[in-house]
């Protein structure tokens, strides 16, 4: 069950978002590794970690952070609790963040592997 508030928390984290991208401490650290000398990378130490819903009442949580890249605010995020629903976390932030490109033909989102379709994408 997701919780009422977290798709109003998740739109207020991605308020100023451009892109995000689904990627755990690993890949967002083997990301910066290859990108941060051919894109201008700042690490931005805010973050978030919520709850997102629950099941069978364990907890759904996901983890967010951020990086301005070339300007623009890019959010990485990942299930992080000991039990991950995936299709409950997509639904969050694709109810939370809307935001498109591609002449509003494609969802700003990608996971690492496709992470080069997030760098052409930013204004």
């Amino acid at each position: 069950m997701v919780h009422e508030n977290a798709v109003k928390i998740v739109t207020e984290a991605m308020r100023d978002v451009v892109f995000i991208v689904e990627a755990n401490d690993h890949e967002y650290h083997a990301l910066w590794a290859e990108w941060n000398r051919r894109v201008a990378w700042e690490q931005v130490n805010d973050g978030y970690f919520l709850t997102v819903g629950t099941i069978k009442r364990r907890p759904i949580s996901v983890s967010i952070r951020y990086a301005i890249i070339n300007g623009s605010k890019v959010a990485f995020y990942y299930g992080c609790s000991q039990l991950v629903d995936h299709k409950m976390i997509d639904d969050v932030m694709r109810s939370a963040f809307t935001k498109t490109h591609d002449n509003g033909s494609r969802w700003s989102h990608v996971n690492g592997m496709n992470f080069h379709n997030c760098i052409n994408s930013l204004p």
